[in-house]
């Protein structure tokens, strides 16, 4: 067993992540995660412009609104990797975390 989570591996194609920052979000982003269920599909959103960290990721459900984000140390490699073009699914898992996975290539 390793001491480095997969989730912080960089290239790691798949891993499961906590979300981070729900508790700032206003109520709606709170409702929507308390009622997001295992096997939902969310998107993933780069946000650069954010004052905090310039790596940031978003989590959002599928109404569009902002859940919260991808813990920093993550997306400090995921984010390369989306500026490049990779594209990524992210699913609530049972444990009410986020399973990531690199999106396949095939059409």
């Amino acid at each position: 067993m390793t001491d480095t989570p997969l989730a912080q591996q960089p290239g790691a194609s798949s891993f499961v992540v906590p979300l981070r920052g729900n508790h700032f979000r206003d109520i709606d982003a709170k409702i929507a995660w308390a009622e997001a269920q295992p096997g939902d599909q969310l998107q993933l959103e780069r946000d650069p412009d954010n004052e905090y960290d310039p790596n940031a990721i978003r989590v959002v459900n599928n109404d569009g609104v902002w859940l919260g984000f991808i813990p920093k140390e993550v997306a400090a490699w995921l984010a390369r990797d989306m500026d490049a073009g990779q594209q990524f699914t992210c699913t609530v898992t049972d444990d009410r975390e986020l399973a990531i996975e690199k999106a396949s290539d095939e059409a």
